[in-house]
C-alpha cells in the first residue's frame, strides 16, 4: 500500500463543497445512498446525500471533454457522452465505492445504480476509454479494459471515428500546450508594442 492511499485511508474527513464528508464511511460500505443532481460531463456528477452536496469523479474511466461555458469548444462526443450518463443516473439514488479524492474537489469513485456498474456501463457504450493516468490500486481495471476492448471493435460511441479518434487525455495535453503557446505568443508580442 502506498503513502498516498495510506493518507487517504486514515483520513477521516475532508472538506468538500463547503461540507464535512466522510471518506472512510464510503471507502468500506454501499450503504450510503446519494441523489445524483448534475452530470457535468461523461466522467463527472454532483450528488447530494446525508453528508451535504459534492461532485464525483467516475475512477478508472476517461470521457470526451465537455466544455459547459461553451460546448462548441468540447471534444467529439463529449455532449453525447454527458447525455448518455444523465439518462442513467440523473435524478436516480445511487451508491458510491470511493476511492478517496482532492480536498474541496471531488470524490473518486465507482457509481452503481442497483448492481450495475455505471463506469463500466460508459465503457461499453462507447462513451469512455480506460483512464490513461494513475488510478487508484485498488481499482481492478481488467474488466474496464475487456469492455473498451469490445466497444472499439465494434465502433460503439466514439470509436466509430476511428484512426480520428483522439484519447480525452491527449486531447487535454495538446489544448494546455496551445494555450501555453498561446500566453507565451502573446507577452513576445506585448513585449514588441511596448519598445515602439
Amino acid at each position: 500500500m502506498n503513502l498516498r492511499s495510506t493518507i487517504s485511508r486514515l483520513c477521516f474527513c475532508v472538506l468538500i463543497s463547503g461540507s464535512l464528508f466522510s471518506l472512510t464511511s464510503l471507502s468500506h460500505s454501499f450503504t450510503a445512498r446519494f441523489r445524483v443532481v448534475k452530470v457535468f460531463q461523461g466522467d463527472i456528477i454532483q450528488v447530494i446525500g446525508k453528508q451535504g452536496k459534492f461532485s464525483v469523479r467516475l475512477a478508472g474511466i476517461d470521457a470526451p471533454e465537455f466544455y459547459l461555458d461553451n460546448p462548441q469548444l468540447s471534444q467529439p462526443f463529449a455532449k453525447k457522452a454527458k447525455d448518455y450518463l444523465a439518462s442513467l443516473i440523473q435524478d436516480k439514488y445511487i451508491r458510491i465505492k470511493a476511492y478517496g479524492g482532492e480536498i474541496g474537489k471531488y470524490v473518486m469513485g465507482k457509481i452503481f445504480l442497483g448492481s450495475k456498474s455505471i463506469n463500466l456501463e460508459m465503457l461499453r457504450a462507447g462513451y469512455a476509454e480506460v483512464y490513461k493516468g494513475k488510478s487508484p490500486p485498488e481499482l481492478e481495471l481488467g474488466p474496464y479494459r475487456m469492455a473498451e476492448a469490445r466497444a472499439r471493435s465494434a465502433k460503439t460511441g466514439m470509436w466509430i471515428q476511428g484512426k480520428d479518434y483522439e484519447s480525452p487525455w491527449a486531447w487535454r495535453k495538446r489544448k494546455r500546450a496551445k494555450n501555453i503557446y498561446s500566453i507565451i505568443l502573446f507577452g513576445i508580442l506585448q513585449q514588441g508594442a511596448g519598445k515602439k
